[in-house]
């Protein structure tokens, strides 16, 4: 007998908002000059007023005029919250002495001379109080200052603040992603005038905490300072102190995303959390929320970074779910995530991370899992046998050849995804990746487990176990290493390489998760809802726009 299928019928309605919402969001973004919101306000009313008349008469057609008016309201979205300041489009840059809020501080590597932070405008002169609320970025000249000076410190500072541009030509600059994250202006080559407010209680002992985290990850290490920085990369997001050798590595073999704390790192960490506040009989409220309070804790750990935030909201989405005995329904929970991250800060939708998690999230949800289930049919393993004449060994057999196939089929969908974003956010051509994640995930989730446990241990003062299991994790790493070493080098597997044309990775990427979508709702079962759709038009992208180093 074959199990049924649980991986397809599920409605998930949000996806009629969170993509056409998100679609308003990349137009209004792609436009080189304002939008008019007074029209678009109107036109949405319109379709909207539309949409309700068509349905309340049963009249086709109303999922087109829905479908206008969330585009309309995702263009209204982000002019109001992108808030240009179309005075200072053409104006020349100019010494500016600003107070400002530290919102994220980037991770400097010891030898920089500067700190650099995204940071919102507290006050500012007479003639600049239009900047009052803007975010912009801020990079000053290191002092001894700086030591006390932390997310949520107040300070003022005087530099050289010029506008950003609506529009980067160039995608390598640092401006693109400062203009893709929805800051409007920067001040560079500053100095610290004052601390008006220095660092919270809380913020001070939170970076002690992650302080002697990093020491636990560095435990028995010092005599290998680069498992060390790969370890607190993983777990910390201390990115910076990854070995450049290692952070090429990974990056041509398709694999960087191991060292992004995402959906991977958060989802085995809030796992284990789960499981073993379970295991010690809490109720599930209860777990739920002490689970979802600490992963929480340790993503403001880790800076509050946008892909951990991301991760963090999937994540309770889907337990919340599960919490409240709804309908065992993940793309509704992702869907869910996505379109509250979207409200929150609507710019995110334009970071590789977003594009790239909610991408291969999608894509292992309505393709993935679908796909392992169609090939654990199709190849079951003594499937004309009786269940009851089988022996144990027989059925040991058979449950890890049916895992290996559902890893397959994930491991395949995500690598349809990578293939592309590799491309257009690292100028990879990784093939190989298919092969490095299907053997390096699971290698990676141990190394996650045992730094995690390692970080715990540390921060419970008990350094011997904290030792043991920060030996486990960096034996693991070392391990993934020498796999990628030995691979890397053999011809065509990884390759630099560029799209010809500017938009043309995310058009594709839109165009194979739209066959995704489609072969979804058609249950992969009808002619041109096929499993070869995704596969094929992903190819056709990557022959078509392509071109190699």
């Amino acid at each position: 007998m074959i199990p049924a299928r649980s991986s397809l019928g599920h409605r998930a309605p949000l996806l009629w908002v969170v993509i056409p919402f998100a679609t308003g969001l990349a137009v209004a973004n792609s436009s080189h000059q304002p939008l008019a919101i007074p029209l678009l306000i109107g036109l949405a009313i319109a379709a909207a007023s539309m949409t309700v008349m068509l349905v309340r008469h049963t009249q086709p057609g109303w999922a087109a005029s829905f479908l206008i008016a969330m585009i309309s309201v995702g263009c209204i979205y982000h002019e109001l919250r992108r808030d240009r300041l179309p005075d200072w489009a053409d104006l020349p840059a100019r010494e500016a002495s600003l107070t400002v809020r530290v919102d994220r501080e980037f991770e400097r590597p010891p030898h920089f001379s500067s700190h650099s932070y995204i940071a919102t405008v507290q006050g500012s002169p007479d003639h600049l109080t239009d900047l009052v609320g803007q975010r912009i970025y801020v990079r000053v000249r290191s002092t001894p200052e700086f030591n006390t000076v932390s997310r949520s410190s107040v300070m003022q500072v005087i530099g050289h603040l010029q506008p950003l541009p609506r529009q980067s030509t160039d995608r390598d600059d640092f401006n693109a992603y400062l203009i893709d994250a929805g800051l409007n202006f920067s001040l560079i080559r500053g100095r610290l005038d004052r601390i008006v407010t220095p660092a919270t209680i809380w913020a001070r002992h939170r970076d002690h905490i992650k302080q002697v985290g990093g020491e636990a990850l560095s435990l028995g290490l010092e005599n290998h300072p680069e498992l060390a920085g790969a370890l607190r990369a993983m777990l910390l997001g201390e990115r910076h102190l990854l070995d450049p050798d290692d952070k090429s590595l990974f990056v041509r073999s398709g694999t960087m995303h191991l060292f992004a704390i995402s959906g991977l790192h958060i989802g085995i960490i809030a796992g284990a959390l789960f499981g073993t506040l379970r295991v010690v009989r809490l109720p599930r409220t209860a777990t739920f929320l002490t689970s979802t309070v600490l992963v929480g804790f340790y993503v403001d750990l880790i800076g509050l970074t946008p892909s951990a935030v991301r991760a963090w909201l999937m994540i309770t989405c889907v337990l919340a779910a599960s919490v409240l005995r709804a309908p065992r329904n993940a793309i509704a929970a992702i869907a869910g995530s996505a379109l509250l991250v979207l409200l929150v800060d609507p710019m995110q939708l334009f970071s590789a991370g977003f594009q790239m998690s909610y991408g291969i999230v999608f894509a292992l949800l309505l393709y993935g899992l679908p796909l392992g289930d169609h090939l654990r049919d199709r190849f079951r393993l003594w499937r004309d046998l009786p269940e009851m004449s089988l022996t144990d060994r027989q059925k040991w057999i058979r449950i890890g050849w049916e895992n290996l196939l559902r890893v397959v089929g994930l491991a395949w969908s995500a690598t349809l995804i990578g293939l592309i974003s590799g491309i257009a956010f690292f100028g990879w051509f990784t093939p190989f990746a298919f092969l490095a994640n299907l053997i390096l995930i699971p290698a990676a989730s141990v190394a996650i487990v045992g730094g995690f446990t390692a970080l715990v241990f540390g921060w419970l003062g008990m350094p011997p176990f904290a030792l043991f299991f920060n030996h486990a994790a960096a034996v693991v790493l070392l391990a993934m290493q020498r796999f990628l070493e030995s691979v890397i080098t053999v011809p065509l597997l990884t390759h630099p390489a560029q799209f010809r044309w500017d938009h043309w990775g995310p058009i594709g990427l839109l165009l194979v998760l739209g066959s995704m979508v489609y072969g979804y709702t058609q249950r992969w079962e009808s002619k041109t809802g096929t499993w070869w759709g995704p596969p094929l038009i992903s190819v056709v992208v990557l022959v078509i726009g392509v071109q190699l180093a």
